[in-house]
This record gives C-alpha cells, structure tokens and sequence, in this order.
C-alpha cells in the first residue's frame, strides 16, 4: 500500500476500515485485504497496541502553534508529516517528534 501512514490510519484503523476489509473479503479481493491488515498489524505491533487502543500522537496542534506557525491548513500538514513518521517507525518518542516538527518549521532548538 502506497498511502502515507496518517492517511491509511484515518481510512483502515477504525470500525469503518473493518467494515471495508470484510468488503475486500466478500469481494474475494483477499489479496488485497491481507496487505492493508498486515500493515495495520506492522503499525499497532511497533507500538504496542491491542485491539481498537488508539495509538497516541506524540505532538499536537499546540505545539505546531507554540512553534510559530499560523493556524491554518499548514497545522495538519505538519501534524500529518510527523504523525506519518510516528507510525512508520522513524520517531518513537516526543523529543524526537519535536525535533522533527522544529526542523520542518525550520525553528531552531530552545
């Protein structure tokens, strides 16, 4: 699957996701199916997360704003950027969700 991560979240980590996999299966487009559940069970296995536990953001709107950037589409942008890093495994903890937000707003270090 080609999705950016916080895209594939939104679209087959919740109810509606399942009900579209049950879809895919009754469609008998398994093949298609087994890859979006192994990358969902590759995302919730990284973080450690079972069931329907919602995997928690390691920043928020907040801190995209306490980073000078305006309120505006450029907030998701930057929380997309950095939600899809958390979930593809390239940052694992907030300071390094920080970081990675200060580099794409290019605001230096405190």
């Amino acid at each position: 699957m080609s999705r950016r991560a916080s895209q594939f979240e939104r679209l087959y980590m919740n109810e509606r996701g399942e009900r579209y996999l049950a879809a895919l299966d009754a469609l008998g487009k398994t093949d298609v199916a087994k890859a979006i559940r192994d990358r969902v069970t590759n995302i919730r296995e990284r973080w450690m997360a079972d069931g329907d536990e919602k995997i928690r953001s390691l920043v928020s709107g907040n801190d995209v704003l306490a980073m000078g950037v305006k309120a505006g589409p450029r907030v998701r942008e930057l929380l997309d950027a950095v939600r899809d890093a958390q979930l593809d495994g390239r940052v694992m903890d907030r300071a390094n969700a920080l970081e990675l937000l200060r580099s794409l707003t290019q605001v230096p270090a405190p």
